[in-house]
Formats: C-alpha cells, sequence, structure tokens
C-alpha cells in the first residue's frame, strides 16, 4: 500500500468519527429540546405538604420547622407546624421539600413524636391558630440552666386561638389563652382564656402561677402541678392612692 493510499485511509476514518461525532450532537440537542418541551407542557409541583389539606395551600404554605427551637417533653419530641403567607408555588418549593421559606412564620400547630416508637399525633385540631410562646414545665426547678437535673412534666402555651378583634391578624391584640400539653395525653388541654396573659410561670415544685386581665379586672390564678388543678383565683387590688 502506498503512502498516499494511507492518508486517503487515514482522512476516511478522521472524517467518519467527526461525522459520527456531530450526529450524536445533533441527537442529544433533539431530544433535550423534545424533553423541554414536554417539562413544560407539565403543571408546576406544587411543593404541598401531605398532612395539610391541599385546599389550604392556596394562599399559605406549611412545612415542618427543621431550625426552629424544639420542645422535649418525656420522650417526645414537639415539631412547629409553620404558616408563610402565598402558596408554594409562589417560594418555588418542589414536591417534598422542606426548605425554610422565610425567616418568620406563625406557628399553627405542633407534632408530637415518639422518640421510641416513632408514633406521632397533633396537638391541636386545623391549622389556623398562633402560638405564640411556650415553655417546658419540670418536676423540679433546677438551678441548672440546662435543667439536667430536672424532668419535664408538660408543656405550656400561649395561643391565639381566633380574631377577636376582627383586624384580620392573629396577634396578642386577640384574646389569649393558656393551654397544656402533658406527654401521653391525647392533645393540649386548654386552662384558660382572657383578655391578656400578663404572666404564666412555673413558681415552684408544684405550683403554677397565672396573672391575667379580663376586662378592667387582673387576676392571679395558681395551679397545682403536676395536674395543673386550680387551687385559688383572687382579684389583683387596686393600686393605693398615695
Amino acid at each position: 500500500m502506498t503512502n498516499k493510499s494511507r492518508l486517503f485511509r487515514y482522512l476516511w476514518r478522521f472524517n467518519a468519527v467527526v461525522l459520527a461525532g456531530i450526529g450524536i450532537a445533533v441527537a442529544c440537542v433533539v431530544a433535550f429540546s423534545v424533553l423541554d418541551g414536554w417539562r413544560s407542557d407539565q403543571p408546576a409541583p406544587a411543593g404541598h405538604f401531605a398532612p395539610v389539606p391541599q385546599g389550604a395551600e392556596k394562599t399559605f404554605t406549611y412545612r415542618l420547622e427543621s431550625n426552629g427551637v424544639r420542645q422535649q417533653v418525656g420522650q417526645e419530641e414537639l415539631i412547629a407546624l409553620g404558616r408563610w403567607a402565598g402558596s408554594p408555588e409562589s417560594y418555588g418549593l418542589s414536591r417534598g421539600v422542606s426548605e425554610r421559606v422565610s425567616p418568620q412564620s406563625n406557628r399553627v400547630n405542633l407534632l408530637a413524636v415518639d422518640q421510641a416508637t416513632a408514633e406521632s399525633h397533633w396537638l391541636f385540631k386545623g391549622y389556623d391558630r398562633a402560638i405564640v410562646a411556650d415553655e417546658v414545665v419540670y418536676d423540679t426547678i433546677s438551678q441548672r440552666p440546662d435543667h439536667s437535673s430536672s424532668s419535664p412534666v408538660a408543656l405550656a402555651m400561649l395561643v391565639i386561638d381566633s380574631d377577636t378583634n376582627k383586624d384580620g391578624e392573629l396577634t396578642e391584640k386577640d384574646r389569649q389563652s393558656i393551654y397544656i400539653y402533658r406527654p401521653g395525653e391525647a392533645g393540649a388541654v386548654r386552662l384558660l382564656t382572657a383578655d391578656l396573659i400578663v404572666s404564666h410561670k412555673q413558681t415552684s415544685n408544684d405550683h403554677y402561677l397565672v396573672i391575667y386581665e379580663n376586662g378592667s379586672a387582673g387576676v392571679a390564678a395558681s395551679y397545682s402541678l403536676p395536674e395543673f388543678k386550680l387551687i385559688a383565683e383572687k382579684p389583683l387590688p387596686k393600686v393605693p392612692n398615695g
């Protein structure tokens, strides 16, 4: 075989490889265009949070808060269900994504998860309230910041149940309630409702004190622990004249 013949053969092989590469590239471009067109015809993923009825996420987005402070009562971990204004589509959430969509949310419910059995249940019915604050109640008041020498017996929560002043928002300007949840119970139990909860605090190993206002009256109420039975309820005295 002459050198000229070898040169033509190498050139033919080179051209064949180049043409094959071009053919593969064209095929990939066509396939991508078809798939991209198919994707554009599909509805945007709703990002719906399965435990909440889908109709509720038309104007709000619900997600379990993964970066919030979680409370633990007994062997149950309590995880807040947050609500953000705007549908999941407005945040660009794909189905199953649990990333946070806003630095602030309204906590509307709490999920109690048993760490041993993985069984779980909700503390409240529905998803239209504002859980403003909560605190763990212990069997003994510990001097240690982490309460390592005490055992939690309940969770006390300050909750706005409804828009009582009709301003379109659930805030501390509405009537307020104290709810108590003890591990093993079916859900949270309302302790009292008032125009304003001034203070609610565990004051000793066996007493829980709530100070509240209703109308023009101020009241102090003392409850036993761990049962939260009302012991005494007294009106606050008027401020004496100077």
